[in-house]
């Protein structure tokens, strides 16, 4: 989350290379086994609140263009989580493959250690409410929920 400026090996902005196309290409691959698995077969993209934030550069995906800011980037990748989860629930709508995206809270992992690049020193007040936000263990039930409660 809000990475300093860079690329994966595949050439893409390192946030919607990893946050993103990764998964878009694994679920692509996965496809044809997940509707040999309907009419239970499930798609669960762990998205964040910061898709709301979010602002898709359809002509500058990469920010190649236009000067990198690491939070939106990130808010952009997160946003394309959201896009790509609705498109397939409209998609796969009756076929049994159902695709759910989740937010699953604030959780304290290393996941904000570029925050500081960002933001210097109002990481402090970061780091001071890490011993109240969700576990790793607790973080993970909305993505567990969402991947086996025969529920929804």
């Amino acid at each position: 989350m809000a990475c300093p400026e860079n690329e994966n090996g595949e050439g893409f902005e390192m946030q919607i290379g990893t946050n993103h196309f990764g998964h878009f290409l694994l679920t692509n691959l996965l496809m044809p086994q997940l509707k040999k698995a309907a009419p239970t077969a499930r798609i669960v993209n762990v998205s964040s609140l910061a898709h709301t934030r979010g602002q898709m550069q359809w002509e500058d995906i990469n920010w190649k263009e236009t000067p990198y800011n690491a939070i939106q980037a990130y808010g952009q990748s997160k946003l394309a989580n959201i896009l790509f989860t609705k498109e397939l629930a409209r998609k796969g709508e009756g076929s049994g493959v159902n695709a759910y995206a989740l937010h699953p809270g604030v959780i304290n992992t290393e996941l904000g250690r570029h925050l500081q690049d960002t933001f210097g020193p109002l990481v402090v007040l970061w780091k001071l409410t890490m011993p109240f936000i969700k576990t790793p263990e607790s973080g993970a039930n909305t993505t567990i929920y969402c991947a086996v409660d025969e529920s929804i």
